[in-house]
Order: structure tokens, then C-alpha cells, then sequence
């Protein structure tokens, strides 16, 4: 079977809308799945959410990407399995966050 690798980057105020529609394709069970902070500096406030996903059959990989790819302001990208011969539209996550401006918030303890 040919399993797929999803990246998906939601707005900060779709939060709750991003976890409901993960949720219901039972990839979370805590309604915490967007929890990665984004934003174009690095330093809050947050503007975004990152979560990853493997292991989608291919039925799996098109409902999510286009349900919450279809979330106003998000985005959804195939990410390779094989890291050394990805196909023209798989992308790392790192790639996508540089395209869309952001990055991970890290703070500082």
C-alpha cells in the first residue's frame, strides 16, 4: 500500500475549526492537534499553525488536504516519503512554512 505525508498550516483564529475537521477523520483525540505556533518573525504573537501527518492511504490524503487545505487562509502539501527523490509537488515542511513567510515560534526559557 502507498501511504502519503501531509503538511497543513491553518490560520491562528481557524484553530478550533482546523482540530474539529482533524477530528472527525480521526487523526487527534484531544482536539490539540494544531498546536505549533507560527509566525513571520518567530516571536509571538502566533498567526499561524503547523501540524504533519504520515501514514494516509490515498483516500485519506485528498479528504484531509482538501478539507482543511480549504480552511480561508491555509494551506495543504503533499511531503515526500523518499527525502532524496521527492515528486514536483511534495515539499519539507520547512519549504512550505519559507514560501507562506513563517516560521516556528520558540521561546525563550
Amino acid at each position: 500500500m502507498d501511504y502519503k505525508r501531509l503538511t497543513l498550516v491553518v490560520p491562528y483564529d481557524r484553530q478550533d475549526e482546523a482540530n474539529e475537521r482533524a477530528r472527525i477523520y480521526g487523526l487527534n483525540t484531544d482536539e490539540h492537534t494544531f498546536t505549533v505556533e507560527l509566525s513571520p518573525t518567530g516571536a509571538p504573537p502566533p498567526t499561524h499553525y503547523i501540524a504533519c501527518w504520515g501514514g494516509l492511504v490515498a483516500s485519506e490524503f485528498g479528504a484531509l488536504r482538501a478539507q482543511i487545505g480549504g480552511i480561508p487562509g491555509g494551506r495543504a502539501a503533499p511531503t515526500p516519503n523518499d527525502l532524496e527523490n521527492p515528486s514536483e509537488d511534495e515539499m519539507m515542511p520547512d519549504e512550505l512554512l519559507a514560501e507562506m513567510g513563517l516560521q516556528p515560534i520558540v521561546e525563550e526559557l
